[in-house]
């Protein structure tokens, strides 16, 4: 990297790199790509072997790189610093590529377990998976501060925050948007077990899954403070629990959020929206099954008004983390078109409180959308047999069979590069994807971008 002149492309090989040079890597405001010769993490690890004696991480961004920095296709574990045990970016504006990477088991003796962005860095993070990292302080999968990333098809999982923002604190008048992400299963000691807004931030939050956070105070899903003037579109919040508010949790002064499309369902304890202070907005929203209310407090005089509306929103199988719909949820194709995060995902007959297609329905997800350039996605099948997945266009022809032939139950990852079934790179837009046996047939959407 210090030999390299701005343009290089530097590919590893698959393997673990551990040891001196393999860690502490700095740039230098060059335009390098940092990329495993796959491109799948899972074949090119580095394992930075960090701990409070010998303090590690992969990168540091500071002198001012921009996007044509790249770092592609690592899994980076074991770091241990302040303020990023993976990869920071701070003293100075620094807006890397960071792309299809796995951080895991990262620490942060501040903020940000495996990802730390400030002083007006404006990253794009995408395709990334955040998962099993700790922060002593705020974000424990990724902490953003006076910076503007661009969050985009990632999973952050099962992070753990000792303070506020489990899977991710975004603070200090932060702007940015988090796109289609799924945040599942992240924890905080005090406030915000999935997402935190705090401090003057206004980010876009869009077409985001949030499941199975839990806060130890207030705010099991997302927590927005102080200041923050934040946009919620097109999200699922399900399934999150903290003792006041499992949903969204508002408080500080001049905060304020608007809701729109976006489902609140099934906290195990708390109600849907707290408001401590600051003022919330909600246009068509579906608020249902909340242990602590749906429309109380300060979501009391939005019920049954622009749009909103309580019904069960027929997940398909949210206990599992599948929060795509059944075809007859009362989320998809009412007057306001689709509300939540996720389209159809299975069909059948309506079964129980969180399940609409019973134990036997396939389920077919996009795991990064839109795509760029690609399409990731999970293929659920309840049992064996023959199954199709078939790609086709807006207009209903088949553009590439995707897989075929005998399948084995269980989960399965697939990628869609883009192509049909010549081998040519088809044009951005929309597309459908359908699953055909065994079992009720699955369906969903995808869009490319180029």
């Amino acid at each position: 990297i210090d030999a390299s002149p701005p343009g290089t492309v530097i590919e590893l090989w698959a393997g673990t790199y551990t040891g001196a040079g393999n860690r502490e890597l700095d740039f230098g405001g060059k335009s390098l790509v940092l990329r495993s010769r796959s491109r799948n993490p899972e074949d090119c690890i580095i394992d930075l072997q960090g701990s409070s004696s010998a303090p590690r991480r992969f990168i540091r961004f500071h002198s001012g790189e921009g996007r044509d920095a790249v770092v592609e296709g690592f899994t980076v574990r074991n770091g241990y610093r302040w303020d990023g045990g993976a990869i920071t970016c701070t003293d100075v504006p620094c807006s890397p590529t960071i792309r299809d990477c796995i951080f895991e088991y990262n620490h942060s003796t501040d903020d940000g377990g495996a990802l730390h962005f400030s002083h007006g860095s404006a990253p794009r993070v995408e395709g990334c998976v955040v998962r099993h990292n700790t922060a002593a302080d705020l974000g424990g999968g990724i902490h953003a501060v006076s910076a503007a990333p661009e969050i985009v098809g990632c999973v952050i999982r099962e992070n753990a925050a000792a303070n506020d923002g489990g899977g991710l604190s975004i603070e200090g008048g932060s702007m940015g948007e988090i796109s289609a992400c799924s945040i599942h299963g992240n924890t905080a000691a005090n406030l915000a077990g999935g997402l935190m807004l705090r401090g003057g931030s206004a980010p876009a939050v869009r077409f985001c899954t949030i499941t199975a956070n839990e806060a130890g105070a207030d705010g099991g899903g997302v927590c927005a403070h102080s200041g923050v003037q934040a946009t919620l579109e097109s999200c699922t919040i399900a399934g999150n629990a903290a003792p006041l508010t499992g949903g969204l949790r508002l408080s500080g002064s001049n905060c304020a959020v608007s809701l729109s499309h976006t489902i609140i369902a099934f906290s195990p304890s708390g109600a849907a929206v707290g408001c401590v202070a600051g003022q919330v907005e909600l246009a068509c929203c579906d608020l249902y099954g909340n242990a602590g209310g749906d429309y109380t407090g300060c979501a009391a005089g939005y019920a049954g008004i622009a749009g909103n509306f309580s019904a069960n929103p027929l997940f398909c199988g949210l206990a599992q983390g599948d929060c795509t719909l059944n075809e007859d949820s009362p989320c998809v194709g009412g007057p306001c078109g689709q509300v939540g995060a996720q389209g159809v995902g299975c069909a059948g007959s309506a079964v129980g409180e969180e399940t609409s297609a019973g134990p036997l329905a396939p389920a077919l997800r996009v795991a990064r959308n839109p795509g760029a350039g690609r399409v990731s996605l999970w293929l659920d099948l309840p049992g064996s047999g023959p199954a199709t997945l078939t790609v086709l266009d807006v207009g209903g022809r088949i553009v590439r069979r995707l897989a075929g032939g005998d399948w084995l139950a269980g989960r399965h990852a697939l990628t869609w590069d883009g192509r049909d079934d010549a081998g040519r790179p088809v044009g951005p837009g929309l597309y459908f994807l359908r699953l055909d046996g065994p079992g009720p047939s699955a369906g969903a959407r995808a869009l490319l971008l180029r």
